[in-house]
């Protein structure tokens, strides 16, 4: 299950949020998260927490940031999952419940797709198992 952060309570975690986004993004990438902090702050991005509810008392899986982008180019909107990580090891029923609460989210807030970014062979693997398309490389250039 996903549990949206209202940006009220972002603070209280900042430290757990940030050093998952540290561990997150790609290595070498100029440290933004002070620019990430504020926009969760402003609610321009969103912090989700992933649990289950196997045992008696709620197991937190992952941490995830979001941010609804406009395409200008297809006049399309889109949820691009900025950051997913880890906190314990994650149940195939957790992506599948996290996912279609993404995907619901975004179809609320009038997006055509969710969009993200991974080297993680098993979310690679799930993605085209769930019939997403996963066959293009990020191409970047640090300046």
């Amino acid at each position: 299950m996903l549990l949206k952060f209202m940006p009220g309570q972002i603070p209280e975690y900042w430290d757990e949020i940030k050093e998952g986004i540290l561990m997150a993004v790609p290595h070498g990438v100029p440290d933004r998260t002070t620019k990430i902090l504020n926009k969760l702050l402003l609610g321009t991005a969103q912090f989700w927490l992933s649990y289950n509810k196997k045992n008696a008392e709620p197991e937190v899986d992952a941490g995830i940031i979001t941010v609804l982008v406009d395409d200008q180019v297809h006049d399309t909107r889109n949820l691009d999952i900025y950051a997913i990580w880890p906190i314990a090891k994650i149940p195939g029923s957790s992506w599948l419940e996290g996912f279609e609460a993404l995907r619901k989210y975004a179809e609320k807030k009038g997006c055509n797709r969710v969009i993200g970014r991974s080297n993680i062979k098993s979310v690679i693997e799930l993605v085209k198992r769930l019939g997403g398309q996963a066959e293009y490389t990020l191409i970047a250039f640090d300046l």
